[in-house]
This record gives structure tokens, sequence and C-alpha cells, in this order.
């Protein structure tokens, strides 16, 4: 149980928080319009997504739990259910893993795109949340991972929201600590209608382009690939991604870099590399560690590099013959050597943030 779940310790910038005396009408006032109007705008997708949910497994169209609130005061939020009947009692008082469950196409890209959200457009009607504010949390993952970090608390000064900040830019492996700080620089400012507004708009755009993005892309490996020209099996627990500027700098037990390689592509567990022939295979069997380095270009041309430590394991070597020419591959297992680590390789390498600063 919550200790004073309706007090809250919050920090000396109480004065700079929360809302200013306009938006305490304008803002609710606004939610309820907006999403009362989303709401039949979107009763087609709503009744499609329920409709598959349905036909997967035949189990609930709606997943119903338990979060916290403004001033830590508990509600039931709704989503579009993406994973198995009962999961929640599995997972327990933790953060959900990629290795949990092998979750379909549609449930990744409910997930990935936010969409199964809309459901919250009730929450918003009801008075629960607002459009734009931290994401709701679990009460026992607060408990266990939260209620420790600096001005953590500072979320509950507001309405949660269908829109989280932290959500638009960071992957779900975001650690928690890193999300409390992204939310905490924009939830110091008193919120106003415009700024929601602008958010909300924002959200709208980068989802309808991953949504497309993903749904072509769907159609594409699991229709034509798949089902058509039966080029794989509908098996894959993760999908990979292609890489353009990815390497493994391969260090040995003294961490002296040995070699680097480019990444072809790399998923939740496994990444593919492109070797020299001439490379002498069983010594890089012998390897245990490397790091995953990205080099990310940003918007104004400059260069940065994002590097993830990682325990490597060798398990496959193959050759490819293209054009009356070979390439030999090499497939390793990782693991992440921490949760920054996991976070890293979720954002520059496979992407899984919504919006991308960089």
């Amino acid at each position: 149980m919550l200790e004073n779940p309706g007090r809250i310790n919050h920090c000396k910038s109480k004065s700079y928080i929360g809302y200013s005396s306009l938006s305490k009408i304008t803002i609710p006032l606004f939610n309820k319009c907006f999403a009362f109007i989303l709401m039949l705008v979107g009763l087609p997708l709503f009744l499609i997504i329920a409709l598959i949910i349905k036909f997967k497994d035949r189990g609930p169209i709606f997943y119903k739990g338990i979060r916290l609130g403004k001033d830590k005061v508990p509600f039931v939020m709704y989503k579009f259910r993406t994973l198995p009947v009962g999961a929640q009692s599995r997972i327990g008082a933790r953060l959900l893993s990629p290795k949990d469950f092998q979750l379909s196409w549609f449930s990744k890209f409910l997930r990935e795109t936010r969409l199964d959200e809309l459901p919250q457009l009730f929450n918003i009607l009801k008075g629960d949340m607002d459009f734009v504010g931290p994401r709701p949390i679990r009460p026992e993952i607060y408990e266990k991972y939260c209620k420790h970090i600096p001005n953590y608390d500072l979320r509950f000064v507001v309405r949660p929201g269908l829109i989280g900040y932290s959500q638009l830019f960071t992957p779900h492996s975001a650690p928690k600590k890193l999300r409390a700080i992204i939310d905490n620089r924009l939830i110091r400012f008193k919120k106003y209608i415009l700024g929601d507004i602008l958010i909300i708009l924002l959200t709208i755009a980068i989802v309808a382009y991953k949504s497309f993005i993903m749904l072509c892309s769907g159609f594409w490996n699991y229709i034509v690939k798949a089902k058509i020209l039966c080029k794989f099996q509908e098996k894959r627990r993760y999908d990979r991604v292609k890489q353009d500027t990815a390497f493994l700098e391969v260090i040995d037990k003294n961490k002296n870099f040995v070699h680097r390689f480019l990444v072809d592509d790399i998923n939740e567990e496994y990444f593919r590399v492109e070797i020299n022939r001439n490379l002498n295979s069983n010594q890089l069997k012998s390897l245990k560690k490397g790091r995953l380095l990205c080099i990310v270009k940003k918007k104004n041309g400059n260069c940065r590099k994002k590097k993830a430590e990682v325990d490597i394991e060798l398990t496959k070597e193959y050759v490819i013959s293209e054009n009356e020419k070979k390439k030999y591959y090499m497939v390793f297992k990782y693991l992440p050597r921490s949760e920054f680590n996991r976070y890293i390789i979720d954002t520059y390498f496979l992407k899984k943030a919504l919006f991308n600063l960089y």
C-alpha cells in the first residue's frame, strides 16, 4: 500500500509548477471536448483494432490496470490489450522485458506507434488524465523503482497524460531516472493550453507517419515475403533493423581494441557483422566483450558517437554468394552490460523512440 497517497513532498520550486490559474479551467474543458471529437472521428479505427485483437486469440479487447494519478490518487487506466491474457500477473512488480513474450506483429505495431493507448481518451473524459503530462505509473513500479528517485514526485502535481513528455523522445526501455529528468524539465513550467495543443499536433503527425511506415513495412515483410514468396516463416521474435553507420568494436579481456566490424543488422538479442575472409575466426570465438558503436549524424551535419558496452557470444558463421562474390558473416548474441547500455541500443540502433531528435 502507498503511504499517505494524497500527500506529496514537493521540491522548493513548487511555485513554478502545476497549472496556471487560467489553465485550471481551459485545459480540462479542451481535454474533454477534443477527446470526444477524437473518439467520434476515430471510431472506425477503434473498431478495426478491436476486431483484430478479438480475432487473434478471442481474449479481452481492453486491458485495465491501476495507475497513480494527480496527488498519487489511484485510478483505472484503459489500453488496447497487446500482451497475452494474464500477462500482468506473470510480470508482477517488475518492468516488462522483450524476452517475456513473443508478440505478434500487430501487437508490436500497436505498442511501437502508441496506438494501444487510444482507449485512454475515456480516462481524459472522466478527468483522470490530461492529453499532455507525465505517463501514469503502476503503484508497484513506483514503490520498487521510482519513489527514491530525486524529485520524482513532481509528476504528481499534475494529472498524468496520454502523451508523456519523455515518452515522445525515449523508448520503453529508458531508465526511470532519465525519464524523470525529462518529465521534470517540462513539469517545472506552469501548464498552458497553447503548449499542450502544440505537443498534441506534433504527436499526431509523428504517430501518423510512423504508423504509415510500419504498415508498409509489415505488409511487405509479413504478407509479401512471408506469405506469398515464402522467404521465411512468421516465427521471428524480433524484427531486424538494418544499419548504415553501426560498428562492433571488439576488445579483449584486458580491454584492448582488437578490430572493428561493420554491423549489418541488429535486433533485441542478436546482431550480424560482415567480416574479412582473412580474419582468424578461432580467435574471434574466444572474445567475450565488445562495444557497439553508432555514428549519429545530426540535422546540422555534425556527427557524434554513441557507444554501448555489451557481452558477446559468437553463435553462427555463414557465407552468402551475390553476383559471383562471396560475403562472410558472423552472428553474435549480445547482452547489454547495464540498463543505460540497453537504452542506447534501443534508441540509436533499434530506433525505438517515437520521435528522434538526432
